[in-house]
């Protein structure tokens, strides 16, 4: 695993980095991946696609026909979890095939 993974959270659901109850309309969308779940469709985060403000992207296969992207927050991220939440909640209202 590449030294800038974050280790898996505490509960496994990957999407996800705090789970309280006021949080939970953050949890709303249907399909959650654990995190090993999504290290094993990034093939252990080989394949980075592109870095940014929040982390890093990488590439994915979900059931071994879906490629996705996966954006991994970085613990150092400038912009901090709150920005990296609201565009999550953001992209969880949007109906497109390409995301899940």
């Amino acid at each position: 695993v590449p030294s800038d993974i974050p280790a898996p959270p505490s509960i496994p659901v990957a999407d996800v980095g705090h789970t309280s109850q006021s949080e939970s309309s953050f949890l709303s969308k249907k399909i959650r991946f654990t995190y090993f779940e999504v290290q094993e469709m990034t093939n252990n985060f080989e394949r980075a696609l592109g870095e940014g403000g929040f982390g890093v992207v990488y590439h994915g296969c979900v059931n071994g026909t879906q490629q996705v992207a996966v954006k991994v927050l970085s613990q150092s991220s400038s912009q901090g979890y709150k920005h990296f939440k609201a565009e999550v909640e953001l992209l969880m209202r949007v109906h497109h095939i390409n995301l899940v």
